[in-house]
């Protein structure tokens, strides 16, 4: 394996999958649709992932402000037994929330930390994993990849 290619050297496993690439995406539109659970079928857009909505690369490119989104896959799996799965974040910006098959899983907060999950108690052979990412660019939390002023 290529230590270049692995996302962390120091954590590097036989078996891993790497979760970068399309994801789906839904872009709530107002306040009320921020803290709602959003349904299947409100993920139209996809995101190349991991770049942010406001770059090219993310396939989205979208220019407009957006304090609240979500994300979407499908991951199916070999369940063994023995192994645990860990979903690993480099970082988020700002709050992540995460759900696997609709049970929420996780909350982390901080937009540039590394963090992982143990995913295997909610894991089963068809998955759906979703992501609530929340910034809402406050002056009381640590800033991320992306500008939240023109000037930046």
């Amino acid at each position: 394996m290529n230590k270049i290619n692995y996302p962390n050297p120091q954590k590097i496993r036989k078996n891993w999958s790497d979760l970068n690439g399309q994801w789906q995406v839904y872009f709530p539109e107002n306040e009320t649709d921020c803290s709602l659970f959003p349904e299947n079928n409100l993920f139209t857009q996809t995101i190349e992932v991991p770049y942010s909505y406001t770059f090219k690369r993310s396939q989205v490119a979208k220019k407009d402000y957006q304090p609240v989104m979500w994300y979407a896959k499908e991951l199916d799996l070999v369940i063994q037994q023995d192994k645990n799965y860990l979903l690993q974040f480099e970082a988020v910006d700002y709050i992540c929330d995460i759900w696997v098959n609709d049970q929420f899983v996780y909350q982390h907060v901080g937009g540039n930390t590394p963090f992982e999950v143990n995913l295997t108690p909610f894991l089963s052979e068809k998955n759906t994993i979703k992501i609530k990412v929340t910034d809402y660019n406050l002056v009381n939390q640590g800033l991320g990849k992306q500008k939240w002023k023109k000037e930046n």
